[in-house]
């Protein structure tokens, strides 16, 4: 018997016909994303995602990531392609013995990619030009691209004080402030500290590794121009929003993080110097008080970057070009001879 024109449809056939028309939303677009992202490669190179050919970074339960160990990749943007090795202690540097050979002393780098040397070659970093300049030291770059002054912290707590230095060399980026209270980054969760009267009480350790929708976004991020875009355009990074949310807090953390750096590297005897990646003129003097207030001699980079004529970052990325890491070099050579530390 047949049914009549004005039955309703059985409930099975709406919902497969409901299901087709999902499906065919999902594929127009799907179909539409692909068809943008291919039609602006070729108008938009300043687009073009930092990738790197195999992983360069893995998870970590103190630190939330670290630089891979005895690795080597390539890794890839819209001005540079660059190879990347890194040593037994997953820095990106030469072998080191575990202490410094009679005679030599030890100048040891922390920092975020600035100092890791995005986009640039291990040997134009300013690290390396810096040991070329002073054979007599063990220079040793224990950068990793993404870290906050709580990583940095952390790091230096667990690994870098065994590498016994007799120089910390802190580097400090304008976006730490806003990762420093962050609870995830860059697509990896990581370790924040909150400030309780003046204490730093360090939260989420061990680090949860990153979950399936974080590495999907990795991938999204290193292989696509639109999605790479709208992240950076709009923060949408796991747990950071690229703020500073208030800055009253976050500034007041991080100047806590850093004394404590300050004050681990003094008890281990060695002596701690602050450098800054160009700030604006009101955070630079802050920090020029507060490193004259703990008596630590700061390479605030403002200035040397603002009298060299000629790009010092690249068109499309903040990071410093080979001619960038020259002048940081040279600034904070000339800092560190005045202060008697060479």
């Amino acid at each position: 018997m047949r049914t009549p024109p004005d039955t309703p449809a059985p409930a099975p056939t709406r919902l497969a016909r409901g299901l087709a028309r999902l499906a065919l939303a999902i594929g127009v677009t799907c179909a539409l994303a692909v068809a943008v992202e291919f039609a602006l490669r070729p108008f938009r190179p300043g687009w073009a995602p930092v990738h790197q050919d195999r992983l360069l970074w893995r998870h970590d339960p103190l630190l939330g990531w670290a630089n891979a160990p005895n690795h080597t990749g390539r890794l890839h943007g819209p001005e540079f392609s660059v190879d990347v090795r890194t040593n037994a202690r997953g820095l990106r540097d030469r072998d080191f013995p575990d202490l410094p050979a009679p005679g030599r002393k030890r100048l040891l780098v922390i920092g975020d990619s600035f100092a890791w040397g995005m986009g640039v070659d291990a040997d134009a970093r300013f690290s390396a030009l810096l040991a070329e300049r002073h054979p007599q030291w063990d220079i040793i770059n224990a950068g990793c691209s993404g870290y906050g002054t709580d990583q940095e912290l952390l790091y230096l707590r667990r690994d870098g004080l065994a590498l016994r230095p007799d120089v910390v060399l802190l580097l400090f980026s304008a976006n730490d402030f806003g990762n420093n209270v962050a609870p995830a980054a860059y697509t990896y969760f990581k370790p924040y500290f909150d400030l309780v009267d003046e204490d730093l009480i360090l939260r989420q350790v061990p680090v949860p590794p990153p979950t399936r929708a974080m590495r999907l976004e990795r991938f999204l991020l290193g292989h696509t121009y639109v999605w790479g875009r709208l992240y950076a355009r709009l923060g949408l990074a796991h747990g950071n929003d690229g703020g500073l949310g208030d800055f009253h807090y976050t500034g007041r953390l991080t100047f806590r993080e850093i004394k404590e750096i300050i004050a681990t590297t003094r008890t281990a005897g060695a002596t701690p110097v602050l450098v800054t990646t160009p700030l604006p003129p009101v955070v630079d003097d802050l920090f020029r008080r507060f490193a004259a207030d703990f008596n630590v001699p700061c390479v605030p980079l403002s200035q040397a970057f603002a009298r060299t004529a000629g790009p010092l970052e690249f068109a499309h990325d903040p990071h410093w070009n080979p001619a960038g890491h020259q002048v940081a070099a040279d600034a904070i050579d000339a800092t560190l001879a005045a202060a008697r530390v060479w």
